[in-house]
């Protein structure tokens, strides 16, 4: 059994279109909406980080290949690595788009800068 019980395989579908639209929904308000509710971009990601915890067994981890990793060291790399691609795609942006409202880190930034 992959899901928890209380999570039967017909029920599967629905509870992933409801999360889904309400992942939606509050990436949606968090980046365009009001500014009182930006709060709710980063809880959608802590949310989804917890996801597979909630809702799957021990086997439907280990089925998504999330398992602790065999060499610690392998975080260090991996953090360094997403590190230098966010900078890589800060600076391909930069390079195209400059300080321009095409730039998506500058539009995003005036995003949840922008007063109410």
């Amino acid at each position: 059994m992959l899901y928890k019980k209380v999570v039967t395989s017909s029920v599967s579908i629905v509870l992933t279109s409801i999360l889904a639209v309400g992942f939606a929904a509050m990436r949606g308000f968090g980046t365009i909406g009001p500014a009182h509710l930006r709060w709710l971009l980063p809880l959608s990601f802590c949310l989804m980080t917890l996801l597979p915890w909630i809702l799957l067994t021990a086997n439907g981890r280990t089925e998504i290949d999330l398992r602790k990793p065999i060499k610690y060291s392998s975080l260090g790399w991996a953090i360094m690595l997403g590190a230098a691609a966010a900078l890589m795609c800060f600076l391909l942006n930069s390079l195209l788009f400059g300080k321009s409202q095409d730039n998506a880190f500058i539009k995003t930034l005036a995003l949840l800068t922008a007063p109410e």
